[in-house]
């Protein structure tokens, strides 16, 4: 049984909110509940050291409308996986609204 593992992390100016799908409360230490504050910080925690350069800083996620980038990830067990993250910023009247981060576990894929 094949389940894309993803995790989903939306912060607004009325809530936060972290899902972790599939395999990823395998890949690391964090719960959804650890991911409550200062999210982004924690997820680059498991960032391939090679890798961090590809991924932005959060105060970078939040100049941009839409980011995309793909980099590695060393889980808790020393496996390596791949991940593709998609942002979306929202703003009213200049203001941000909402920043949706998914990542998604694109290793298998690039397996085929």
């Amino acid at each position: 049984e094949n389940t894309i593992s993803f995790l989903y992390h939306k912060a607004g100016c009325c809530e936060t909110h972290t899902f972790l799908h599939g395999n990823m409360n395998k890949y690391t230490e964090f719960n959804e509940n650890d991911f409550y504050d200062n999210f982004w910080e924690k997820w680059k925690i498991v960032v391939h050291s090679e890798d961090r350069d590809l991924v932005p800083d959060f105060e970078e996620l939040l100049k941009h409308r839409n980011m995309n980038f793909a980099y590695r990830i060393e889980t808790d067990q020393g496996e390596i996986r791949w991940f593709k993250t998609n942002t979306f910023l929202m703003r009213y009247d200049e203001q941000i609204k909402n920043l949706i981060i998914i990542s998604i576990d694109i290793t298998d894929l690039i397996k085929i």
